[in-house]
C-alpha cells in the first residue's frame, strides 16, 4: 500500500556487464511504449491479477496484517479503503492504464542506478541520451 503523499516505481534487473547498454535500452523502449500508451486489454488483465496477488499476498501473517493496518492508521485511511482499492482494480480498464502511464512513470525525474565494470559500462551509455553519470565508489566518495 502506498503512502498518498509519496510514490516510487523501480523497475531492475541483473545483466552482464557487457549488455547493459542493450538491457538499457530495452527498458527505454517498453517505457516508451508504456508511457505511449500501447497497454494491451491482456496486460491490463495481468496488472489487475497481480495486484490484487500482492494485496493478499500482504496479509500473510500477524506481521503482514499489523504491516497493513498500521499503514493505513499512519495515513488517516479507513480499513475500508482496502475493499474499496481492490473493487477499484478489478475495474480498471487498459484504456485507463493508459490514461495514466505518462505520468505515473516519470522517467526525467528518475535516477539509474548501475553496478559493475565502469570502463565497459560507461562505454555503452553512449549514444542513449541519458545525464552524464555520476560515479560513486563503495564508500560513497565522489572520484
Amino acid at each position: 500500500m502506498m503512502n498518498p503523499s509519496v510514490g516510487s516505481f523501480t523497475a531492475s534487473s541483473s545483466v552482464r556487464a557487457d549488455v547493459t547498454g542493450d538491457a538499457i535500452t530495452q527498458f527505454l523502449k517498453e517505457f516508451a511504449g508504456i508511457r505511449g500508451a500501447d497497454i494491451s486489454d491482456e496486460e491490463a488483465e495481468k496488472a489487475r491479477a497481480s495486484r490484487r496477488m500482492d494485496m493478499i499476498q500482504a496479509f500473510t501473517g500477524l506481521a503482514g496484517i499489523l504491516d497493513v493496518g498500521s499503514a493505513l492508521v499512519r495515513n488517516g485511511r479507513p480499513f475500508t479503503q482496502l475493499g474499496d482499492e481492490l473493487q477499484r482494480v478489478a475495474r480498471m480498464t487498459a484504456a485507463d492504464l493508459n490514461r495514466l502511464a505518462y505520468d505515473a512513470i516519470p522517467l526525467e525525474r528518475g535516477l539509474l542506478v548501475l553496478v559493475g565494470d565502469e570502463k565497459l559500462i560507461r562505454k555503452q551509455l553512449e549514444g542513449l541520451e541519458l545525464p552524464a553519470p555520476i560515479e560513486l565508489t563503495t564508500t560513497g566518495d565522489r572520484p
